[in-house]
């Protein structure tokens, strides 16, 4: 047995107020750290992030005048609860605003590992080499559960440099392991792993849950990322609530829609986000993590889609074997409905997923001591 745990440093976007990155950057921390490493989270953090969309009703327009009145202090209450979550994970001694930085004082861990989210969507304004952990020269890289979102090969190419140097890569979505793999010619070869919110089992997200209720009857939770997706979503919400009378319980990096059949949760932050989708008769909504976490929490989901390729929610659909639940509009209702969803069959899929995932953790970072 050796000295002491081996040191693991994680990159990802760990600050950022969206509830997926902020909830698989406390996921991949607490798993790693469960699995006996000695792990924290390299707090560095992109020069270019900027919170002002996470926070929309405080742009300065006219348009939004009224509506931040009204929600001010639910505003105030959001930052705050986003604030409050970032406590739950351990972070780097040092924190890090710039690329310069982190390169002139590199963190020294026996191993790194660049985590999950859409860190290497280069057509970000984050875009940062840091992320492909170019701040150091060690012999131990590894990339888990990583996504390029709908990044192309082109933009990619410009960062081949450092990703040549990772011994192993393992991403989210298929369709970027194959992009990924054209692009590196196989070395090093590059396969999928599970995305870290998935392997944290449901029992141990509930403890992290708000326990606050948000709604005192059965409802329909609706998460959404984007004004246009919730537009395009609106149609599709009135008709869920014209057919089970049930209230739309609303929330997301979105504007407020003051229907007399809506509740806006605009205060919610990520252990909000858990509560809001465990206690959801139905979740209706446009995201990767949150049809990961209705499918962990066992609440049945419909996932809104435009027409756009998009690997994220096609990967995770198939991966449930679930393809059905995707819906563009209101005629698709009522097929999607009528196929169910079958929690069983998730069950093991996800179990089987967390198995695997763990062992290709293992595997990479080898025994826990050094």
């Amino acid at each position: 047995m050796g000295t002491g745990r081996k040191r693991v440093g994680v990159i990802t976007q760990h600050s950022y107020h969206n509830y997926g990155s902020l909830l698989q950057a406390y996921a991949t921390n607490s798993l790693l750290n469960e699995l006996g490493y000695d792990c924290e989270l390299i707090d560095y953090v992109a020069p270019k992030q900027d919170m002002r969309r996470a926070y929309k009703l405080y742009q300065d327009a006219p348009e939004y005048d009224a509506l931040k009145k009204r929600y001010a202090a639910q505003i105030e209450r959001r930052k705050q609860n986003f604030t409050d979550f970032t406590r739950l994970y351990r972070l780097s001694p040092k924190h890090y605003s710039s690329d310069a930085e982190i390169e002139a004082d590199p963190p020294q861990y026996d191993i790194y590992v660049t985590g999950g989210d859409q860190v290497w969507n280069v057509n970000f304004r984050i875009a940062s080499a840091a992320y492909f952990l170019a701040f150091t020269d060690a012999q131990e890289k590894y990339a888990l559960s990583t996504s390029i979102g709908r990044c192309k090969e082109d933009k990619l190419s410009a960062y081949k440099q450092y990703l040549v140097q990772y011994k192993r890569i393992y991403v989210r979505e298929q369709a970027g392991a194959d992009l990924l793999n054209h692009l590196l010619d196989g070395e090093p070869n590059v396969s999928t792993i599970a995305d870290p919110t998935f392997i944290l089992p449901r029992d141990k997200w509930m403890k992290t849950a708000s326990t606050e209720s948000f709604c005192g009857e059965d409802y329909i939770g609706c998460y959404a990322t984007l004004d246009d997706d919730l537009d395009a979503m609106m149609p599709i919400l009135k008709e869920l609530h014209d057919r089970t009378h049930l209230t739309v319980v609303l929330w997301g990096m979105t504007l407020p829609r003051e229907e007399d059949w809506i509740v806006n949760v605009v205060e919610a932050g990520p252990r909000e986000f858990l509560k809001l989708i465990s206690g959801a008769q139905l979740l209706v909504t446009s995201s990767f993590h949150g049809t990961a976490f209705a499918a962990n929490f066992g609440v049945p989901f419909l996932v809104y889609k435009d027409q756009l390729e998009d690997s994220r929610k096609d990967g995770i659909l198939t991966l449930l074997d679930h393809p059905h639940r995707l819906v563009h509009s209101v005629e698709d209702l009522s097929k999607a409905l009528n196929g169910g969803v079958n929690f069983t069959h998730i069950e093991n899929v996800l179990a089987a997923e967390r198995e695997r995932a763990i062992g290709i953790i293992n595997e990479c970072l080898g025994d826990i001591y050094v």
